[in-house]
């Protein structure tokens, strides 16, 4: 991550353990379809203001996409911010910033922190 990239950073990516979603990955549902088709993705992190996500590579998610995710019966939005193809396998890392959440949606992502991160006592800050 460059610099100039981490210094627009709004909050602290804080990292996720062992949470699985699904994403439509596949836009609006055709009329003759019974349901939506849902991919699964794994979550790398969490921030304020969106999360990192692992999950096959599909090439009709662009950029600038919403995408609509869904864990333990509650739904979201995300929109796509960035994607970084995986090198050793068909994975690629999925950058997004939440549009609208459901709080249980909201609650399951940040219940699996690994650690929040405090400052220690003896910190002077100058």
């Amino acid at each position: 991550m460059s610099f100039v990239h981490r210094s627009r950073r709004m909050g602290e990516r804080l990292a996720v353990h062992g949470l699985v979603l699904d994403w439509n990955t596949r836009g609006r549902r055709s009329p003759r379809w019974k349901r939506r088709q849902f991919d699964e993705a794994d979550v790398i992190d969490v921030s304020v203001s969106g999360a990192q996500f692992l999950a096959p590579d599909n090439l009709s998610i662009i950029v600038g996409q919403k995408v609509t995710i869904v864990a333990g019966g509650a739904i979201g939005v995300v929109r796509v911010k960035r994607i970084v193809p995986v090198t050793n396998g068909p994975l690629a890392l999925y950058g997004t910033e939440y549009i609208t959440l459901e709080p249980a949606l909201e609650a399951l992502l940040f219940s699996r922190l690994d650690e929040v991160r405090l400052p220690p006592d003896n910190v002077v800050w100058r």
